[in-house]
């Protein structure tokens, strides 16, 4: 199962074995307006990748990130 599919399954079913997963939040901008659609994307060092897209107001949130340095 890639890192995306655990993510996404920590979220519609949280249980113990997800507990210790966090979340990356932010905002992307361009010339300080919001990035609409932008793809974002958390890269562990060996690991897979998890990504998301920004909402309208450029924001976004992954979830289900194992612990470590991204």
């Amino acid at each position: 199962m890639d890192a995306d599919d655990i993510a996404a399954i920590s979220i519609l079913y949280p249980n113990a074995a997800f507990a210790k997963l966090g979340s990356i939040s932010g905002r992307v901008t361009i010339s300080s307006s919001p990035a609409h659609m932008t793809s974002v994307v958390a890269i562990r060092a060996g690991g897979a990748a998890v990504s998301a897209l920004t909402n309208p107001d450029g924001t976004y949130r992954i979830d289900g990130i194992p612990p470590g340095q991204y």
